[in-house]
């Protein structure tokens, strides 16, 4: 049976359609399952080169895959969900919703910025699937401005799971180093203790990148880079005339992370104050465009 985690022929259960992407690791195919006619994307993870790229390549791929389980077994519409995970003799297999609209980054680099109620309606897109993921013992570490896709729809969905990490308890605190520098939370860069706080850091990175249509920290050199985000040296005067934009960025981007604001600060901040947060997870508040 496909999706049992034994050996299973590929063929058998799905039609290849096109390829997604390659990478060291292996390659994502957009695929048809033949039992149900259902698309999705399969992400395809060669053992050997996982095992040549050393135990970390390994526990990366592992805990993907029980993060990808662990979220599966409550669904939620703002995140990728897990179809099927098996494996053969040569390849791990991750099947996964197909979502065929691009990411935020393509958005950005197309149109420079989103439109100001597109940028509030994605923002508390992303708040809701975040707020999920916490709620689920599971700490995500990449959020990133390319891990968000478009839907044809408009809504936006938080995927590539790959840094994650389940935390053993509420609260639990971990100290590995990982992720988009320019995204990375002070405390993770000081290597310090840290926990879901480093999501909401990112978050209000992302969130200044569709606000200003810039990253929140640039620099060339990487020590300067990570000098700046210790710092918290944003330019908050690209936010300027924006309605409650620099309120947001500023509570997000609060290098003492006991201060920094979470989801339920968020959902009571004024920048969202026109989003019906109940209506949003159920899918019947529509986005007001299709980028």
């Amino acid at each position: 049976m496909c999706g049992g985690g034994s050996a299973v022929l590929l063929g058998d259960c799905y039609v290849t359609c096109g390829v997604l992407g390659e990478g060291g690791f292996g390659r994502v195919l957009i695929v048809k399952q033949r039992a149900t006619g259902r698309v999705l994307a399969l992400k395809i993870m060669r053992k050997r080169a996982l095992a040549s790229g050393g135990p970390l390549a390994v526990e990366q791929a592992l805990r993907e895959r029980e993060v990808l389980i662990k979220l599966a077994r409550q669904p939620h519409p703002f995140i990728v969900r897990l179809h099927h995970a098996f494996q053969d003799v040569a390849n791990l297999y991750l099947a996964m919703d197909y979502i065929g609209g691009g990411d935020i980054f393509d958005l950005l680099q197309r149109y420079g910025r989103v439109p100001l109620s597109y940028a509030v309606f994605a923002g508390a897109s992303l708040c809701l699937a975040l707020e999920h993921v916490h709620s689920m013992g599971v700490l995500y570490r990449d959020l990133k401005p390319e891990n968000v896709l478009v839907a044809m729809s408009g809504h936006l969905v938080l995927a590539d799971f790959g840094l994650a990490k389940c935390l053993v308890s509420h609260g639990d605190r971990t100290t590995t180093l990982c992720g988009t520098p320019a995204y990375m939370a002070p405390e993770m860069l000081r290597g310090e203790a840290y926990g879901c706080e480093v999501d909401w850091w990112a978050f209000g990175c992302v969130m200044y990148n569709l606000i200003a249509g810039r990253d929140a920290f640039r620099e060339d050199a990487m020590d300067k880079l990570i000098s700046r985000v210790r710092r918290g040296d944003y330019e908050g005067h690209r936010l300027d005339g924006v309605e409650h934009a620099g309120e947001l960025i500023g509570a997000l981007l609060q290098t003492n992370m006991e201060q920094r604001i979470g989801a339920k600060g968020l959902r009571d901040h004024p920048f969202f104050a026109r989003i019906d947060f109940d209506r949003l997870v159920s899918r019947s508040l529509r986005p007001p465009c299709i980028p």
